[in-house]
């Protein structure tokens, strides 16, 4: 090669190729060393919780708790799934076939697996935005209007090797994601899950439903109405409807929708349910003009303090889950809800992608109808589960089985329940 300024030559008869870079992005090698871990020795643990090893002894106290409910659960640092399954390399196809191992292999078969740590589709920062790479997300194209979007529920389908060629698509573990970006938040969030199960109050037999204008994609208030009528005696509830028509029972001024969608939200609920149009930022989009023109945004999920009643919200829109879109804000609105330590929710169950409203019905349906059901307070997971299953008997929108996940822990016992009050008469001689 010879060399002249910011060029140079080659007079090598021999073809060759040449890589450009900058000295920011041509990195040297370092040494470290690795202390194996064997994941390949059957174990016994009913959950697994899956995170960099930084964030490890952060879980500690929700580990202890898990244990103490009979979980038995085990945490292990993702960089030893990808040493054993992917070559050190870190890649979400090595996390799906660890669970592929554990199930096959341990003596007690998991049932729950939770992914500590958010993720991106841009793990090599070309857009320039910088959020980390935690946990990746499985990426696959499920969507399909959008095409790849973030499938979660592929790390827990167990059959096959391509958890998307399955014709009939069913989780075979429990899967939630805490989607922390920091020690901080996970210890912010731990604290927040335990905080939660160990409250109590009025709030807990209370549901809000938050619903979008009627338009060509159905009445979004009339599904909600659907989900109003499983819930039992002893509870409560309060709707809060957008509608621009002003139709019976809902509300026509936009910005009183929004005040009215924040405060019942602040109030605190057991559980919380929205359905209409949404963005990665936003529930609805109300009025043009308007200077906030939607019921609950991203900036406003941040500015809740409804603690500790935190509810269960169900976000039964579009792209509000979508996590790992590399944008400049870094964060959805319902990744906003629960990683919000005053305040939001303590978990989302919501789409990477989008969807159409008979789908999300039918995950819905099922959801409430285990909720206000179970004799005891159900698991996060037996009802997500549940919500699944009713939208597979269906045979509706199936592409909501692979773009629908949980921001939270699955075995967090759901609250929301009613409350009995019995009269003790008093006895007196």
């Amino acid at each position: 090669l010879t060399f002249s300024g910011s060029s140079f030559a080659d007079d090598s008869p021999i073809p060759r190729r040449y890589l450009v870079t900058g000295t920011t992005t041509l990195h040297a090698p370092t040494i470290a060393r690795h202390q194996p871990i064997d994941l390949a020795t059957p174990r016994a643990a009913r959950a697994i919780y899956i995170a960099p090893r930084a964030f490890l002894s952060e879980l500690d106290p929700l580990l202890a708790h898990r244990q103490e409910q009979g979980w038995s659960p085990i945490a292990i640092a993702v960089e030893d799934i990808y040493t054993g399954w992917s070559g050190g390399e870190p890649e979400p196809y090595a996390i799906r076939q660890f669970l592929r191992y554990a199930a096959a292999t341990w003596a007690t078969r998991p049932e729950a697996v939770i992914l500590i740590g958010d993720g991106t589709s841009d793990p090599r920062n070309y857009l320039g935005r910088g959020w980390p790479n935690f946990i990746p997300p499985y990426l696959a194209t499920v969507d399909p209007w959008l095409g790849e979007t973030a499938c979660e529920t592929c790390f827990a389908q167990l059959d096959g090797d391509d958890p998307t060629g399955e014709s009939f698509f069913q989780p075979d573990l429990w899967i939630g994601r805490l989607p922390v970006k920091s020690v901080t938040e996970l210890r912010d969030l731990v604290n927040k899950l335990l905080t939660y199960e160990q409250s109590r109050g009025v709030w807990q037999r209370h549901a809000v439903y938050l619903a979008d204008n009627p338009d060509t994609s159905g009445d979004f208030a009339e599904l909600l109405d659907e989900a109003v009528a499983y819930q039992p005696l002893h509870t409560s509830f309060r709707r809060v409807y957008y509608d621009p028509t002003g139709s019976t029972g809902r509300i026509a001024d936009a910005v009183l929708a929004r005040e009215q969608a924040f405060t019942a939200f602040n109030q605190g609920a057991g559980l919380l349910v929205y359905a209409g149009h949404g963005l990665h930022f936003q529930w609805a989009f109300t009025q043009i003009g308007t200077s906030d023109p939607f019921l609950l945004n991203v900036d406003n999920a941040t500015d809740l303090r409804n603690a500790p009643a935190f509810p269960v919200v169900l976000s039964m829109t579009c792209l509000t889950g979508a996590f790992q879109h590399p944008s400049f804000r870094g964060t959805t609105i319902d990744e906003a809800l629960v990683l919000n330590p005053l305040g939001g929710a303590i978990a989302t169950w919501s789409s990477s992608g989008f969807g159409v409203a008979y789908g999300h019905r039918q995950l819905l349906l099922g959801f409430v109808a285990e909720l206000w059901s179970a004799p005891s307070p159900p698991l996060l997971g037996q009802l997500v589960a549940a919500g699944f299953t009713n939208l597979a008997m269906s045979g509706e929108a199936p592409e909501s089985l692979r773009t629908f996940l949980l921001l939270g822990d699955p075995l967090t016992p759901v609250v929301a329940r009613p409350l009995y009050r019995i009269d003790v008469p008093l006895v007196q001689r």
